[in-house]
């Protein structure tokens, strides 16, 4: 049977069980989940809505009662992507500082849509985090390891950056960030035009019946227009 190997700098290690898990998890309501590289027009669509239940990653660590070496919590899970994260840790593993984990508000996801999580989208448990992109969404988690040293796994370290100054993020991964590069973090405004499609053609005069979604972090976006000519003139859209 599944369990959740929570060892490191604790006061209280232990293992916990799916069935305790799951009496404790309560309703997070939906949230989007997108890959951190849905940013290309000709894939645009790498990107859901569910509902989710589960467990704050901050109640499961206030229990296991970190020392006072403990900076970080590793959250590791079976989640092989091509890379192993580091030496004996297999799968996707990230570090998250234990000063900022209530504010990023990350959850251990025990039902999606009301019933236990489908194989591919991380069962028994997996990481949510609302408002941040996928690739810290880690799927069939293992461990929670509380540390005390910085973390140079693959997908921490190499994945998914960019030049400093160039992503606009409302919520900083500090510990992460190098004099060239940061992570991405939370999803930045997006939108997607869903009709007409593209290359799709009309008769002049013709009514057209634009639709699409708008779509962010969770900070919430206060208006969305369309432009029919370039971005030159742009118009509410209903």
């Amino acid at each position: 049977p599944w369990t959740l190997e929570c060892s490191g700098l604790l006061a209280q290690p232990t293992t916990l069980k799916l069935d305790a898990l799951t009496a404790r998890a309560r309703k997070m309501g939906p949230h989007l989940f997108e890959c951190s590289g849905n940013a290309n027009p000709s894939n645009f669509g790498l990107m859901s809505v569910a509902e989710w239940d589960g467990i704050p990653l901050t109640e499961v660590v206030q229990r296991l009662k970190p020392t006072k070496e403990a900076t970080g919590v590793l959250v590791s899970g079976y989640d092989h992507i091509g890379q192993v994260s580091q030496r004996s840790i297999v799968g996707a593993s990230w570090v998250f500082p234990l000063e900022t984990l209530a504010k990023l508000n990350p959850h251990l996801a025990i039902r999606m849509n009301g019933a236990p999580l489908p194989h591919y989208n991380g069962f028994p448990a997996r990481l949510v985090i609302p408002g941040w992109t996928a690739t810290y969404w880690v799927k069939h988690l293992t461990s929670i390891r509380a540390v005390s040293k910085p973390f140079d796994g693959f997908w921490m370290k190499g994945a998914y950056r960019i030049p400093n100054g160039m992503f606009p993020a409302q919520q900083r991964f500090l510990s992460q960030e190098t004099d060239v590069n940061t992570p991405i973090t939370e999803m930045v405004v997006n939108s997607l035009i869903v009709t007409p499609n593209e290359g799709q053609r009309f008769t002049a005069g013709q009514a057209v019946n634009v639709t699409g979604i708008a779509w962010d972090g969770g900070f919430g976006i206060r208006s969305v227009q369309v432009s029919t000519d370039g971005g030159t003139t742009w118009n509410d859209a209903i």
